[in-house]
């Protein structure tokens, strides 16, 4: 099954205030996010993330890494948002099935 979401903001703190999000802390929404993306997914689907799925760089692979990991399919795609600032090949390293700059659909 191929499944979307978007803009999960992992780690950032200020996403809590702009979006009104129901967590005390970040902590607590990588896991609530976490947890209800994997209540969906099956390990054979595909996971699309549109966009800005952090905003830590390169001083926070190995953690960026483990919320990659965390989510419950092989197949993980990123298309990039303003808010990626890795290369698309350092998404790849650490856990992204493929990363792309835009995506095309056809209907």
């Amino acid at each position: 099954m191929l499944w979307f979401c978007s803009d999960p903001h992992f780690g950032n703190e200020n996403i809590l205030g702009y979006c009104n999000r129901p967590y005390r802390n970040p902590r607590k929404m990588n896991k609530g996010i976490i947890n209800n993306i994997n209540k969906c997914l099956k390990p054979d689907d595909f996971l699309i993330i549109i966009g800005d799925f952090t905003l830590k760089g390169k001083m926070h692979m190995y953690q960026i890494e483990q919320w990659i990991r965390a989510i419950n399919c092989k197949r993980k795609i990123l298309i990039l948002g303003n808010h990626d600032v890795l290369n698309a090949i350092d998404y790849v390293k650490i856990g992204f099935w493929s990363v792309h700059t835009h995506l095309e659909l056809p209907l």
